[in-house]
């Protein structure tokens, strides 16, 4: 009888609340919520802002050669200054902008403050001009092979003023892969060489083709940033580099050569292995002094009927002025080949990537996790071709259709079959 005299007082109290709640909803004293984040601007004031951002596009829109159409137009939620940029939920005067031309669908940012727009409706290849950039740094380290730059990042943080429940008004949005649509495909020649210099260049990526006299050096980056100062100096910067064999390289260059610079998914098995020779990573968090560099020389030995285990070799972390790639960390096969096995101890710091460069006899394969209680029975394993071309280990349900690896901290055993 207690407990039911006491439910029913919370369950009055509780209504009471949600009352009460309800109320100050309605009179406007609890601000609006989206999600878990407070709305500290109204649908009205958002509604403006996103009128006068298409009344923008629709006068730039009617200067382009062919007939557009605007699809959609959604305001930017700004955060503050220096604050995360994904938790901000004040009003700015930045929109982003979708509209039709010729077929298909481009993107656009418009700032309302200034009038400025920047797009993707050109295609500009920004690739080939910071490679541009790059060549007399790398010729001043003495690199001189051909590379090509792939996935270059402009990232963009820009300002929008007078914002409401921000005490000084100022507040931020931000947005990437977009050049100013003053910057067109007649003009990109004269125009992109000076623009590339004091923007943020968030990442890229650099690739070149196996070359055991070539190295690629990090300081190659951070001589460039320095120069031309595209980088966010409170931001993240991150730059790839990739010494590819000559087959993957082909792809690589021709993807990027046809301007539909595809992720390596696409052209191959997204692991350490597959086709690239070494791949180092330069990361820059807080400013050029602080870059770290981290560097994978990958290493391969052939088991039986041509199953090859791709494995980290040679390993460097630390910093980019520090690195001698004549005095790397070495590193043994972490698998071992039995005839028609495949065994790994579960102790390996890396992913090792198995594959076969040839059509192999095998067809499936069988796989055990020693020690491993939990799974004792065997898991099948299938053969599937992938890009390049080079045929890898695969669950039947496809959970490696990207390329087989082996999870650095799991014990495995695997028994290959010939079923022809």
């Amino acid at each position: 009888m207690k407990n039911l005299i006491q439910s029913r007082l919370l369950s009055r109290i509780l209504c009471s609340f949600l009352c009460a709640a309800v109320c100050l909803l309605l009179l406007g004293a609890v601000p609006v919520l989206s999600g878990c984040t407070p709305s500290h601007y109204s649908e009205a004031d958002e509604k403006k802002v996103e009128e006068e951002s298409r009344k923008l596009l629709a006068e730039w829109l009617d200067t382009l050669p062919e007939a557009c159409e605007i699809d959609s137009v959604y305001m930017f939620n700004a955060n503050e200054p220096g604050q995360n940029i994904y938790s901000g939920y004040y009003l700015s005067h930045f929109s982003r902008c979708y509209f039709k031309a010729g077929g298909k669908t481009y993107s656009a940012v418009v700032n309302n403050e200034t009038g400025e727009i920047w797009t993707d409706y050109y295609g500009i290849d920004v690739d080939r001009y910071v490679a541009d950039q790059l060549a007399p740094f790398c010729e001043a380290h003495g690199f001189t092979d051909e590379f090509i730059v792939v996935n270059t990042r402009i990232e963009y943080m820009r300002e929008s003023h007078d914002t409401p429940g921000l005490q000084n008004g100022i507040s931020e949005v931000h947005f990437a892969d977009l050049l100013p649509a003053e910057i067109t495909s007649e003009n990109a020649d004269e125009k992109m060489p000076e623009y590339l210099h004091g923007i943020w260049i968030s990442g890229l990526s650099v690739w070149y083709e196996e070359d055991p006299e070539a190295v690629f050096s990090p300081e190659i980056f951070l001589d460039y940033f320095k120069e031309t100062g595209n980088f966010n100096e409170s931001g993240y910067n991150e730059c790839y580099v990739g010494e590819a064999m000559p087959a993957y390289y082909a792809l690589i260059k021709e993807a990027a050569a046809e301007g539909d610079w595809v992720e390596f998914n696409k052209l191959g098995p997204d692991n350490d292995g597959y086709g690239r020779v070494s791949f180092g990573n330069l990361s820059v968090e807080a400013g050029l002094d602080s870059a770290r560099y981290n560097y994978r020389k990958f290493g391969r030995e052939e088991g039986p009927g041509g199953i090859t285990a791709e494995y980290v070799a040679q390993y460097y972390d630390g910093t980019p002025e520090q690195f001698d790639p004549a005095a790397l960390e070495s590193r043994d096969c972490p698998v071992v080949f039995g005839e028609d096995t495949v065994s790994y101890d579960g102790k390996s710091y890396f992913f090792t990537c198995l594959f076969f460069y040839e059509e192999p006899e095998y067809t499936a394969a069988s796989r055990t996790y020693p020690g491993d209680e939990d799974r004792t029975d065997a898991e099948q394993l299938t053969i599937r071709e992938l890009t390049g071309p080079c045929w890898s280990l695969d669950t039947e349900n496809g959970y490696y259709n990207q390329g087989f690896y082996i999870t650095p901290s799991e014990a495995q055993f695997i028994v290959l079959e010939k079923l022809r």
